[in-house]
């Protein structure tokens, strides 16, 4: 089980606000192997105002037996193109049920940001960041790519100019 699902299951999932109260309801994350940064330690942690504790707290409001799961930080993906705008909704789901919740996108036309946007960056999808347009020579490798997307029919057919302002999706 990933960090992001006990989160889920803990009701304190990233970016939802917590109660600021110091007698407010705990939540106990049982039975469970937790990445400590270099290996795996079985042990018990509490969920109190949305913070991971190791100090059992005063009160408990709910148990989550983790039955014997491996609980790991989320995870992040730094290198990726999302030139398919129809998959937007499949790549996001994807992610979060492998547990990645960072997503850098090193490089998309604008065109292709008005439909990935209003996607992203929500509390029910992944925190998604673009570098916009990528920089190349002729022919480099962000050319290649809206070349091959145009070779599938993901992008419109037309001339590549240097801002990529010409491509339309299809």
């Amino acid at each position: 089980m990933s960090l992001g699902a006990a989160l889920a299951l803990a009701g304190c999932a990233r970016g939802i606000p917590s109660r600021s109260s110091a007698d407010a309801p705990a939540i106990e994350l049982r039975n469970a192997k937790w990445f400590d940064g270099t290996g795996f330690v079985d042990r018990t942690l509490y969920v109190v105002d949305g913070v991971f504790r190791t100090a059992p707290p005063r009160s408990v409001a709910r148990v989550v037996d983790l039955a014997g799961a491996y609980v790991v930080p989320p995870f992040a993906e730094a290198h990726n193109h999302w030139l398919e705008p129809n998959a937007v909704d499949e790549y996001v789901q994807r992610y979060l049920s492998e547990g990645v919740f960072y997503v850098k996108d090193q490089a998309n036309a604008a065109v292709l940001q008005a439909y990935i946007r209003p996607k992203v960056n929500r509390r029910d999808t992944v925190d998604y960041l673009s570098a916009n347009q990528g920089f190349t020579g002729p022919g480099g490798h962000p050319v290649q790519i809206a070349e091959q997307f145009m070779n599938m029919g993901i992008l419109a057919r037309g001339p590549i100019d240097p801002d990529f302002g010409a491509l339309t999706v299809n």
